[in-house]
């Protein structure tokens, strides 16, 4: 599973040298016991995660609130190619739309094909991410979930513009890196994302699928 590593994690109160990667630990072995049993570490970015807006927010909903409706949602892929530190802005999400339109409550997952780069040093110092205009036209179409294949949303050298602050509180939820997206060749799809109930925790750790005819 894909992980932060520790310069991500620096003021966090719990040191973990190995950053957000799951940490696996024996309990039994069948050449000792006679069975298997491991004890897994999870943090709540750990891989492909869902992110709530307790977040960053004191009385929004945690994961565990969420009704199971918001895990079932119709999407649109958009393929929006980027390279190292480049922005995707609102004329890059009109373009890549082509003739489709975004309706309310929409997920909208957006391909730069950055997390091809996943096992490069530079894959989340050098992310892509969404400059204000994108982030602002997306609020106004009221889409309830935004995914993308970058590990970041916003670029640390312009944190000022508060790009995940912004999105969380409208209560879209962030669903990040999302993967294989190279794969798909439709905008229309549907979006199934399976968190853990975790209770009173702002994220957690999940898998995503998408649905589509491929005819």
């Amino acid at each position: 599973m894909w992980s932060y590593g520790k310069d991500i994690i620096q003021e966090m109160d719990y040191f973990l040298p190995c950053g957000t990667a799951p940490i696996f630990t024996s309990l039994a072995q069948k050449n000792g016991q006679g069975w298997e049993a491991t004890k897994i570490e999870l943090t709540t970015l750990t891989g492909t995660y869902l992110e709530t807006s307790s977040h960053l927010f004191n009385s929004q909903e945690t994961i565990d609130k969420l009704k199971l409706k918001e895990f079932f949602k119709s999407a649109l892929v958009l393929h929006i190619p980027k390279k190292k530190q480049q922005g995707i802005n609102n004329a890059d999400i009109k373009m890549a739309l082509e003739n489709y339109n975004i309706y309310p409550k929409d997920a909208i997952i957006i391909n730069t094909g950055w997390y091809l780069k996943k096992n490069k040093r530079y894959y989340l110092k050098q992310s892509p991410y969404f400059e204000k205009s994108a982030i602002d036209y997306l609020i106004k179409k009221d889409i309830s979930l935004l995914a993308a294949d970058i590990p970041r949303f916003d670029y640390i050298e312009k944190s000022n513009l508060n790009i995940v602050s912004n999105i969380l509180k409208n209560n879209i939820l962030i669903l990040a890196p999302v993967t294989n997206l190279q794969e798909v060749d439709v905008k229309r799809c549907d979006l199934l994302v399976f968190p853990l109930k975790l209770k009173n925790l702002c994220a957690s750790p999940c898998r995503a699928l998408l649905i589509y005819d491929k005819n």
